[in-house]
C-alpha cells in the first residue's frame, strides 16, 4: 500500500490538490475500510470501487483452457482480468458511470513536478482522443502472430488503418500497403507506455472500435498469449484514430518503474524508467540521480528544450520518442541513414565514412543484439544508436537541437575519465559517478571512446555522441483511475 499511497500523494501535491477531479481506486476486495479510509483522509474525491464481476471474469473464449499451456504463466489469472480491463471493459464501465475522460495511473506510476492546467480540460479544448507520456515497443513477444492478427482482421473488414503503417517502409520513405503490414517490414508496434494515459471514453464506444475489440475477447489471446493492454490500445489507436487527435505529454516529470534482481543487485529498475518534464527546471537532477536505481545499463538520451537541458532514462523497450517524424522526439525510424536488406539493416550511401566506422565499432562490441537489424545496443526499443552515432554535429548550447546527446564537456570529462581503466578500477568510476551497475570491463567499453587519440578535441566529442547512452473532476466529466 506504500506505494499507492506515495503515487496518491504525488498526484495531490502536483496537480489534484488545485484541481479535484475525482480519484477512482478500482480493486478485488483487499482494502478494509481502515485502509480505505488512511488512504483518502482528507482527499474525498478519492473512491474506493469494487470491481463488477460482469468485468472481471475469465471470458468464455478461454473458460475450458488448461491454465498451465498459457504463455509466461509467471503472470497470474488477476495480471490478465488486469489486461482484459484495459483493452476492453472499461470504456463501457466508465461510460455507465457518466464519464466523458478517464485517466489511468498505477501505484507505481509517479507524478513528480507541477502540471498547471486541467487535464481534462486540455483534451477537451485541444480535441485529442488519447493521451500518453512514455513508449514502449511491443507486439506481444509472439513474432509475426500480433502483426498478422491485425492485418488480417483489417483485411477481411475492408478497413485502411489510420497510421498504423507510419514505421513501416523506413518512415515512410515509401508507401506500403497493408499486405507488407509484418514485424520484417514495420518493426515492433509502436507502444502507449500506458501505465498513465488519458483518453475520451466515446471513442472506444464506437461501433468499428467495439466489433475489434470483441474479436479481440473471442480470440482469448489476452490470456492465452498475454496480449497486454498496451499493444492492443496503441493498436486500436493506430487503425482507427486520426493521428492528430493523439498527444505525447513532455511537460510534467513522470516516473513508472518495474523492479526486480539481476546479478547480486536487488530491488533495481529492469523495465521503465523516468522521463523530465520539459517544464521541470530541476528534473534533469531528479533524472542524473534515478540512474543509479538501474540493474543494469539504462538507456539515458538528453535534448535541449528552450535552452534546458531534457534528460529521459530508461530500460527495456521503454523509451521517450514521438510518434511524428515532424514532431521531437521523433520515432526512431525517421530519416535513418540505413536501408534494409534481406534480413540486415545496412548502411545507405546516405551515411557518412564515419559513421559506417560506428556502426562497426557498435556490432564489434557485446552490446544486446537486435534481432532484426543484427545491431548491438543498449537500448532495446530501437536503433536509436545508430541515428545518436551518426550524427555528426557538436552541441553549442544554448542553439543546439537535442539529438539524444549529452553536454559536450562533460561527456569529454566522462569519455576522458574511462580511459585506459581497468577492472581493478571499474569499482572506483562507478563510486564516483554514482553508477552501480557500472561493473565490468565490457560495461567500461560502452563509455570509452572507440575512436583514435589522434582526432581532435571536436572531433571527439562528434564522436563520443552521448557516453552514457552506450554505458552500460466530477462525474459528468473526469475521472483519475488506479
Amino acid at each position: 500500500m506504500g506505494l499507492l499511497r506515495q503515487s496518491l500523494d504525488l498526484l495531490y501535491l502536483n496537480y489534484n490538490r488545485r484541481e479535484r477531479d475525482d480519484v477512482l481506486i478500482f480493486h478485488e476486495g483487499d482494502f478494509t475500510v481502515e485502509d480505505q479510509a488512511n488512504l483518502i483522509a482528507s482527499r474525498t474525491e478519492i473512491r474506493f470501487v469494487l470491481l463488477p464481476d460482469r468485468y472481471w471474469h475469465v471470458p468464455v473464449a478461454v473458460s475450458m483452457d488448461n491454465q498451465s499451456t498459457w504463455a509466461q504463466t509467471r503472470f497470474k489469472l488477476g495480471y490478465r482480468h488486469m489486461m482484459r480491463w484495459y483493452s476492453t471493459c472499461i470504456w463501457s464501465c466508465m461510460h455507465e458511470m457518466g464519464y466523458e475522460f478517464v485517466m489511468r495511473l498505477d501505484e507505481e506510476s509517479f507524478i513528480y513536478s507541477p502540471i498547471r492546467y486541467n487535464l481534462f480540460e486540455w483534451m477537451a479544448t485541444e480535441q485529442r482522443d488519447y493521451g500518453f507520456r512514455m513508449v514502449s515497443y511491443e507486439s506481444g513477444f509472439s513474432d509475426e502472430r500480433f502483426h498478422s492478427f491485425l492485418r488480417e482482421y483489417l483485411q477481411a473488414a475492408g478497413i485502411s488503418p489510420s497510421w498504423l503503417l507510419h514505421s513501416c517502409g523506413g518512415g515512410r520513405r515509401r508507401e506500403v500497403s497493408l499486405d507488407e503490414f509484418s514485424m520484417r517490414e514495420c518493426g515492433e508496434i509502436y507502444g502507449f507506455y500506458n501505465n498513465f494515459f488519458i483518453s475520451r471514453v466515446s471513442f472506444w464506444l464506437q461501433p468499428q472500435v467495439q466489433a475489434f475489440l470483441k474479436h479481440v475477447d473471442d480470440s482469448g489471446e489476452i490470456y492465452r498469449s498475454r496480449w497486454n493492454d498496451l499493444i492492443l490500445q496503441s493498436a486500436v489507436v493506430q487503425m482507427f484514430m486520426p493521428v492528430e487527435r493523439v498527444h505525447l505529454f513532455l511537460d510534467f516529470t513522470y516516473e513508472h518503474a518495474t523492479r526486480g534482481s539481476l546479478g547480486n543487485r536487488s530491488n533495481c529498475v529492469v523495465f521503465g524508467g523516468m522521463a523530465q518534464g520539459e517544464n521541470d527546471a530541476s528534473g534533469f537532477r531528479r533524472a542524473r540521480n534515478f540512474l543509479s536505481e538501474f540493474c543494469s545499463a539504462p538507456c539515458w538520451r538528453t535534448y535541449i528544450k528552450d535552452r534546458q537541458l531534457v534528460a529521459t532514462a530508461t530500460a527495456g523497450l521503454v523509451v521517450i520518442e514521438q510518434f511524428r517524424c515532424d514532431a521531437w522526439p521523433p520515432p526512431y525510424y525517421c530519416k535513418q541513414p540505413w536501408r534494409r536488406s534481406g534480413d540486415h539493416c545496412q548502411l545507405s550511401s546516405e551515411a557518412t565514412p564515419r559513421c559506417r566506422e560506428i556502426v562497426q565499432y557498435m556490432k564489434r562490441h557485446p552490446f544486446r543484439r537486435d534481432s532484426r537489424s543484427g545491431a548491438q545496443f543498449y537500448c532495446d526499443a530501437s536503433i536509436q544508436q545508430y541515428l545518436a552515432k551518426c550524427r555528426g554535429e557538436c552541441p553549442r548550447i544554448p542553439d543546439y537541437q537535442g539529438k539524444e546527446e549529452f553536454d559536450c564537456r562533460y561527456r569529454l570529462h566522462l569519455s576522458t575519465a574511462a580511459r585506459g581503466i581497468e577492472g581493478h578500477e571499474v569499482d572506483e568510476l562507478a563510486a564516483k559517478f554514482g553508477l552501480p551497475w557500472l561493473q565490468s570491463a565490457r560495461d567500461l567499453a560502452g563509455v570509452r571512446s572507440g575512436f583514435s587519440r589522434k582526432e581532435t578535441r571536436q572531433h571527439q566529442c562528434e564522436s563520443i555522441a552521448n557516453v552514457l547512452y552506450h554505458s552500460g473532476s466530477n462525474v459528468s466529466g473526469n475521472a483519475s483511475a488506479q
